[in-house]
């Protein structure tokens, strides 16, 4: 129950009033209170006798006419809450007052969810259909052996924790009877199957080799079967050969192939080794001509038993037997493995709100065809998927210890909020929003969806190509605010259409978000954000892009890639870009695209040149002005910018400790003689203040010379209560 604050009400009323009115205000129905007060305003209180019966009569209001019907309305429901502790949630419906809502109160246990959402169908049924509801859970575990399901009868609901701390809503079940062996290892035996495991609360590794790095294929051969199959014969090193050889045949088969070619990821199963030619096999999809492997790809091999010697790894045995090498330290383990691939699915349902509720321990387990590759991870499904979903809120949430992504609006989904959140720990990427197929009648895109506010970290743990948000077919959409770090592939992914053919993906926001810690080195073709298609008005605005790192090439903190067009990039700052082959990383680069307008950002030390462009194209690719350009050991520019179409003026060149060709006519007089540059100006980054990324310019530098405005880094994130821009800044446990 709660009840409206009404200190304040009393601004023209006597001190004593408005003291005893604020105390009391937990419990005051402040109309009421209010009226009281008009009626008494104009006393004059120097008249004793009236003042006392005015005062008498005051206090007997309080008294009698407030705090006591209001701490009855408050004890009814406490009673009831007592009585109907331990009954099952179809008892458990009780009305509140204000706000005009019925609460039904959840208990922990297993799929006790749905027993509460079957208790308010049926309260619903017996007259109350358009009435809201709350169901609220008590502090405990509510286990999941299926997806909760949320349909139309479930509009007007809000879903919300007593305790969010001690409230855990899991698609996982313990394996319970771990013991000790004389290696060093817990084991246990089980009839389940999955490929995820969680101790402790932290995702176990899943035994792999090498125990770090990555394997080299040496060679691959690639024969077609029907139905567009293949069986792939890949060489490896000697070392994965040795691990392999002592896995065994029988653990063989349990043996996955994780393989890394540029921006993808394929996963299959080992079909068979031949020890002496130095090959494995395995039979999954035949390889994409634009992408296949080659002796560039890296592997690694999971599920195989001789990467046990890894503290925090675990392998899972064709018999059942479970092994897991314990951290140092660890003691008493809470053995989690993840049973359901969605905890929560919303099908066609308006107005539904989820507040305080942690969501944990969906799992993913490959398909006997495996796993082929797709950018972006974009055929893995989410933890939370909603389909035709209108007015869905998700506040203050976490959905976290998943095997895809976190969250998905897919289809027909509008005017959504996910909002101070966390997504962590996530097999693919945190947030999906839209489809990558076109829906040309009308209402069937999904659009409308704010993500703001968030935390998002710790993506791809099983699908590394995945991304930290994606925008596919969906216009709209605001992507604000958020704090996004730690994937293996790009950032923020939007627009799903290579060229300029159709596309939904238009009037997107994407600002003010801190992007950082992306790549890592693992995969290639990234960016900090990366963008398809044509894309009117929309906008990549005041966020902060950093530590962005490929493999092979192409460590972009800003991405336009083939046929980005319509898109207004302004006043974002992106610093150290790189790559493991150092002169590919860059602040920008388009691919090829038209009319982008590209201004007021600081693009700044990154390992090759800062600004890169591949394309040339018969119209105008982009217009680059007032900007605040930054490089000290690489040109200014790569590409074939003497032939690209392309406006830029007054730029703010800055260069330190290096002198030769900055320009791709030599320097900045004989560009601007070709008829580039008009305005721009070449110095020296001693102008600069604080700490990168968080930067900031005098009033009077160099670059306010040529009309850059300065911005504040710092607004670039999350926002709120100490604690939560904290937690941003945290790095989780490893």
């Amino acid at each position: 129950m709660t009840f409206p604050l009404v200190g304040g009400v009393f601004r023209r009323s006597s001190g004593w009033m408005r003291t005893v009115a604020r105390t009391c205000g937990f419990i005051l129905d402040g109309s009421r209170v209010l009226q009281e007060a008009e009626r008494v305003k104009w006393i004059n209180f120097r008249q004793p006798v009236r003042n006392l019966q005015v005062r008498l009569r005051f206090i007997s209001l309080i008294l009698f006419k407030l705090i006591m019907p209001a701490v009855a309305a408050a004890l009814v429901p406490l009673v009831l809450t007592m009585a109907l502790a331990g009954m099952p949630a179809s008892a458990q419906g009780y009305r509140l007052a204000q706000p005009k809502t019925t609460i039904f109160e959840a208990v922990p246990g297993t799929n006790t969810l749905m027993a509460a959402r079957e208790a308010v169908r049926a309260w619903r049924a017996a007259g109350h259909s358009a009435e809201p509801a709350t169901i609220r859970l008590a502090p405990g575990v509510y286990s999941l052996t299926e997806p909760l399901v949320l349909a139309a009868p479930d509009g007007k609901e809000i879903w919300m924790a007593r305790d969010s701390a001690k409230t855990l809503i899991s698609g996982g079940t313990c394996i319970q009877r771990f013991t000790p062996d004389q290696n060093g290892l817990w084991r246990a035996v089980t009839d389940l199957r999955f490929e995820q495991l969680y101790v402790n609360g932290r995702r176990a590794i899943r035994a792999r080799a090498p125990l770090e790095g990555y394997f080299n294929i040496t060679s691959v051969k690639e024969d077609k079967l029907p139905n567009d199959r293949a069986r792939i014969t890949i060489g490896v090193p000697a070392a994965a050969l040795a691990a392999l050889t002592a896995a065994g045949g029988v653990a063989l088969a349990d043996v996955q192939l994780l393989v890394l070619h540029k921006w993808d990821t394929s996963r299959y199963a080992v079909a068979s080794v031949d020890a002496a030619a130095g090959t494995l096999t395995v039979e999954g999809e035949q390889m994409k001509p634009w992408n296949p492997w080659n002796t560039q790809s890296r592997f690694i091999l999971e599920n195989i038993r001789t990467g046990l010697s890894q503290p925090g790894s675990w392998f899972l045995g064709a018999a059942g037997e479970v092994s897991y090498r314990p951290r140092p330290g660890e003691r008493a383990p809470e053995i989690v493995a993840p049973m359901v691939g969605r905890i929560l699915e919303i099908r066609d349902a308006a107005g539904i709100h989820f507040q305080g509720l942690r969501f944990q321990h969906a799992g993913y387990q490959m398909p006997a065809a495996g796993c082929p590759p797709v950018q972006a991870a974009a055929k893995q499904g989410a933890a939370i998927e909603l389909d035709g979903a209108s007015g869905v809120t998700f506040d203050d949430c976490e959905i976290a210890h998943t095997g895809t992504y976190g969250i998905w609006f897919r289809h027909r989904c509008h005017d959504c909020r996910l909002e101070h959140s966390l997504l962590a720990d996530l097999g693919a990427g945190g947030v999906r929003i839209g489809e990558p197929d076109i829906r040309y009648d009308a209402g069937r895109a999904t659009d409308g969806i704010i993500v703001d506010n968030n935390i998002i970290r710790g993506c791809g743990r099983v699908h590394p190509s995945a991304v930290g948000v994606w925008i596919g077919q969906s216009p709209d959409n605001r992507v604000t605010h958020n704090d996004i770090s730690d994937t293996f592939y790009t950032g923020i992914s939007v627009g799903w259409t290579w060229g300029y053919g159709p596309s939904l993906a238009r009037t997107n926001l994407i600002a003010f978000n801190r992007v950082h810690q992306i790549g890592q080195g693992v995969l290639s073709d990234l960016g900090g954000i990366y963008t398809l298609g044509v894309s009117p008005g929309s906008a990549c605005v005041g966020n902060v892009f950093y530590e962005v790192r490929a493999h092979d090439y192409g460590g972009w903190g800003i991405y336009p890639d083939e046929g980005s067009t319509g898109w207004r990039i302004e006043s974002n700052l992106v610093w150290n870009c790189t790559c493991v082959a150092p002169r590919t990383g860059g602040a920008f680069h388009q691919h090829y695209g038209a009319t982008n307008y590209i201004a007021n950002n600081i693009f700044a030390l990154s390992s090759g040149p800062p600004m890169q462009a591949t394309r040339v194209e018969n119209h105008l690719s982009f217009t680059l002005e007032h900007n605040l350009i930054i490089s000290s050991n690489a040109d200014f520019f790569t590409g074939p910018w003497s032939q690209i179409q392309f406006e830029s003026r007054s730029n703010c060149f800055v260069v330190s400790g290096r002198a030769g060709k900055l320009f791709p006519t030599g320097d900045l007089s004989s560009w601007q003689q070709a008829g580039h540059e008009a305005g721009s100006i070449l110095t020296d980054g001693q102008f600069l203040l604080g700490v990168w990324p968080d930067v900031t310019l005098p009033r009077r530098s160099p670059a306010a010379a040529v009309g850059f405005h300065r911005f504040d880094p710092k607004q670039a994130g999350v926002y709120g209560e100490r604690a939560w821009k904290q937690l941003a800044k945290a790095k989780p446990a490893a």
